[in-house]
């Protein structure tokens, strides 16, 4: 089985998709948290990482954005 790990994306999709070309065809693609920055939330980093079928691990960012203080940025 081959697994891909990658983390910290912080919304940079070209980034993921550069990983994903290098890591090649995976059975499992592991995300460790942090494919959002801050309170900016990245519809792309999303849907790319859902078509890989991914497992995702909340990082602090996702934290900080799905916690109390991000409702304000959920709400925009």
């Amino acid at each position: 089985m081959k697994v891909g790990i990658i983390s910290d994306l912080h919304c940079n999709s070209a980034g993921l998709a550069r990983a994903c070309e290098i890591m090649g065809d995976v059975d499992e693609l592991i995300c460790l948290g942090d494919s959002i920055w801050e309170y900016r939330f990245s519809n792309a980093i999303v849907r790319m990482l859902r078509e890989r079928g991914a497992h995702t691990i909340l990082g602090n960012h996702e934290e900080g954005f799905f916690g109390p203080q991000g409702a304000r940025a959920r709400a925009a």
